[in-house]
């Protein structure tokens, strides 16, 4: 069941992220931030030169450009996340790509963001950052369960109460037969209120009471540099059903066979 929900939430962030990636990007403006990054990688001056934005980058030296290769490991690059920036100045709009590439082996790993411009037919590079790391920061983030502590295994625990409760409602509303206002229960059974989310990596956890989740739990993540956040929530409605189920209270209507109040079909 444990490696069924992780494969499951890493698949789901896999697809989430790459189709982030692509919707915010073109393939051309992918592959000119692969090409900066090549060329910071070389401390190609002439290559960054040619198409640096005069406003961003007037600064820009071959001098810092040699601090940031320094900083810069060798080696292929992973693009991991980008993100679409738009600023106003002087009554006009102005959007910034940043594309964030992961690169290192070992214990020398580093962040290296490349900054577009998208100007009309022309592109500018209007920006390069480095972040120096001692760890892969995707695999600093990772859902990994072996060195977590007792928090985590809870919050799992009740991830998988929390759904389990608001299927199992579902489904015995969809089948009691003759329940009053039974769509309202069956939507209500899928609801979670009140969240409450972990970071996975950090134990840190904190409390939404005006929130709500469908089917009262979920696992996401902002993009491969940042931790997994865990939550779930009060299926209050699908708790209800079932108390009242249990006790054999439910709002059957009073024409339908008596043994509706059960759930039999």
């Amino acid at each position: 069941m444990r490696a069924w929900v992780i494969g499951l939430l890493v698949l789901l962030s896999a697809c989430s992220q790459q189709a982030w990636i692509e919707k915010l990007s073109t393939p051309q403006e992918r592959d000119l931030a692969g090409l900066m990054v090549r060329a910071v990688q070389a401390g190609d001056m002439r290559q960054l030169a040619e198409i640096s934005d005069p406003d961003t980058m007037r600064d820009f030296s071959p001098r810092m450009l040699a601090q940031i290769r320094a900083l810069t490991p060798g080696g292929p690059a992973q693009l991991v996340g980008v993100q679409s920036n738009t600023m106003m100045a002087n009554g006009e709009s102005r959007t910034f790509k940043i594309f964030n590439y992961e690169l290192g082996a070992d214990r020398r790993w580093a962040i290296l963001q490349i900054i577009l411009h998208p100007d009309g037919a022309k592109t500018w590079l209007a920006g390069i950052y480095v972040q120096p790391l001692d760890r892969s920061p995707s695999a600093a983030n990772a859902l990994t369960f072996g060195d977590k502590g007792v928090i985590q295994y809870f919050w799992l625990a009740m991830m998988i109460a929390a759904v389990t409760t608001s299927v199992a409602a579902f489904v015995l509303i969809l089948r009691t037969r003759g329940l009053k206002l039974k769509w309202l229960w069956a939507v209500g059974s899928v609801l979670g209120f009140m969240s409450f989310q972990l970071n996975w990596t950090t134990g840190q956890w904190g409390f939404w009471p005006l929130s709500f989740q469908l089917l009262s739990a979920s696992g996401v993540r902002g993009g491969i540099l940042f931790p997994w956040v865990m939550s779930f929530a009060i299926p209050v409605v699908a708790v209800v059903f079932l108390a009242l189920r249990a006790a054999r209270r439910l709002p059957i209507r009073q024409s339908e066979d008596p043994q509706a109040e059960s759930g039999t079909p």
